[in-house]
């Protein structure tokens, strides 16, 4: 089959009306060349013409295939929005608390309150990417302790920039230096070693068993990225004497009301005894990160959402009502691990009363008595309880009159502190009255200075 020019713009012609037409001409114009081409001197003009019979049958369309039909997928239908239910503030947060159970979030389809139960899973370690809610989720989970009467430990290298709102009610320690972190855990450790012979001394398992009144507080110990902790302890060379301590306190020292919470965006640099004695609690991760934080699918999970459990829980932003929250629960205030136990007089070392009941009146019940009333033994329970849970104002500057003041105004208004300056004036000489009082069993006043009475 041969083809002239002149017939090819022919068929182009006469095939240009529809677009299967116009399709077979661009085959055949694909095929063949142009006037352009055809005016070249080095072109062979008559080698142009031929077509072999495949190539004939191509032009002509023999091979052509229907076009392709294109169902559209229906859109699916609408997805119905979960059962409404009022998003807990952290208030109602703590107030699920429980002595056993510690309140951490809420499930965001239900609204049931998620927990942390300390004598089941003793040890947590929260992770996540910046600005992901694993912060605020350690923020409410420090609430959620001092609102039952837990010792706080929070060694931090980062300038306390998460943490001030926590400087009056929980130990901070600044373990930017790898020396300092290491001095925080051995604080601990100490505290850990008494303990056990707390529990020696009166044959008991854990200190649950430990009757009220020598019985310590749970003591809940944040360490704040403690992966980038442990690698600059490497380059200082003191990481094998923190991963020996803190071995030590992941797999004993839950017994002993001790709970590491670590806190890091991957478990990469962990040691093996932490990471085996810690839950997981995931916030959103880059993709292929959640497998090795204990969630493989933590790159899908929304901001302040995270996995804990088996389940998927929403968490508050707990540094927004922090400080009004905790002032009207009045969290107890313990001695200190560092630096401020010999400050402590010998007798009350080793006493802990984190555990109130006020005799005679019942908490939060309006006593119907004006604020500035001097009846007699009318504060005197009031007293007695408040520095029954701050013994470190019993010496010192006199700190605690406006705290004083709060309690004084909650037991007598029915648990409201709105009014607390009112009872400024009466909390003052309470104040004074009471530790000038206190004496030591040896009857000495606190604050004597017994060496230079001896001197003289």
């Amino acid at each position: 089959l041969s083809m002239t020019p002149s017939m090819y713009r022919q068929l182009q012609r006469s095939n240009s009306h529809t677009p299967q037409h116009q399709e077979t001409t661009n085959r055949i114009r694909a095929r063949w060349p142009g006037d352009a081409t055809l005016s070249l001197p080095f072109v062979n003009v008559g080698s142009l013409g031929k077509m072999s019979a495949p190539e004939a049958r191509l032009a002509a369309g023999a091979y052509d295939r229907p076009p392709k039909q294109i169902t559209m997928k229906p859109e699916p239908p609408p997805v119905e929005p979960p059962p409404s239910f009022q998003v807990p503030a952290l208030a109602h947060i703590l107030d699920s608390s429980s002595r056993q159970e510690l309140a951490i979030g809420y499930d965001s389809t239900t609204g049931d309150i998620a927990k942390w139960i300390p004598t089941e899973q003793s040890h947590l370690r929260i992770h996540g990417a910046t600005q992901k809610g694993k912060t605020q989720f350690a923020i409410g989970l420090v609430a959620a302790m001092l609102s039952q009467q837990w010792q706080v430990f929070i060694a931090d290298r980062r300038n306390f920039k998460d943490w001030s709102i926590a400087d009056s009610r929980a130990e901070l320690v600044d373990a930017r230096r790898p020396e300092a972190f290491l001095d925080a855990l051995k604080a601990v450790h100490a505290e850990y070693e008494r303990r056990e012979k707390l529990l020696g001394e009166h044959g008991a398992r854990d200190i649950d068993q430990l009757r009220s009144g020598i019985r310590p507080p749970r003591l809940g110990v944040i360490l704040e990225e403690y992966g980038a902790q442990r690698v600059a302890a490497n380059t200082s060379g003191c990481m094998a004497e923190i991963d020996a301590i803190l071995a030590i306190l992941a797999s004993e020292a839950a017994a002993d009301g001790i709970h590491l919470v670590a806190i890091d965006q991957r478990p990469v640099s962990y040691h093996p005894t932490v990471k085996a004695n810690t839950a997981p609690v995931v916030f959103n991760l880059p993709e292929g990160s959640g497998g090795a934080s204990g969630y493989w699918k933590a790159h899908k999970l929304p901001r302040f959402t995270f996995f804990w459990d088996g389940g998927i829980f929403r968490s508050v932003p707990a540094s927004v009502d922090f400080e009004s929250v905790m002032v009207r629960r009045s969290p107890p205030r313990y001695p200190a691990l560092m630096g401020k136990r010999s400050n402590v007089p010998e007798a009350m070392a080793d006493v802990y009363l984190p555990e109130v009941e006020r005799p005679g009146t019942a908490a939060n019940v309006v006593q119907n008595v004006p604020t500035g009333t001097d009846e007699s033994t009318r504060w005197d329970a009031v007293v007695d309880a408040w520095f029954a849970v701050h013994p470190e104002a019993l010496f010192g500057p006199a700190k605690g009159i406006s705290d004083l003041a709060r309690a004084m105004c909650a037991d007598n208004e029915g648990g409201s502190t709105d009014n607390y300056e009112a009872y400024k004036g009466r909390a003052h000489p309470l104040f004074h009255a009471f530790r000038e009082n206190i004496r030591l069993p040896s009857g000495d006043r606190l604050g004597t200075d017994i060496a230079a009475e001896v001197t003289a």
